[in-house]
């Protein structure tokens, strides 16, 4: 008895029929994020307490972002941008952008170009 081998087209399907998008209204994660699980704040401050600990300082949390605020500001000054924006982005979120068009002004080139 011979079997017949599967073409491409019907191992793609094999493939592609676990991949099922998900219902309308229905989450990907719908246990959401676990219980107990730290945040980047969270990692942050026990980070600095351990910092604080290890180079004797004052463990007031405040006066340790000011600290890493101060350390920003050298770094900013001195050109480093990347530090002070991976530092404010992880603290506040990243900022959203927005992107305007001005649809006169590409409409009045599109219809020059159409007329010509």
């Amino acid at each position: 008895m011979t079997t017949k081998k599967p073409t491409k087209t019907e191992k793609k399907q094999r493939k592609l029929a676990n991949l099922k998008p998900f219902k309308p209204g229905q989450s990907g994660n719908p246990s959401g994020r676990p219980k107990g699980r730290k945040n980047f704040e969270t990692y942050f401050m026990e980070a600095w307490k351990e910092v604080a600990e290890a180079l004797r300082m004052d463990k007031d949390p405040d006066k340790g972002k000011i600290e890493i605020l101060k350390i920003g500001f050298k770094q900013m000054f001195k050109g480093n941008y990347q530090f002070w924006r991976d530092f404010m982005e992880r603290l506040f979120g990243k900022p959203t952008e927005k992107h305007e068009v001005e649809l006169k002004e590409f409409t009045e080139k599109i219809r020059k170009i159409l007329e010509e």
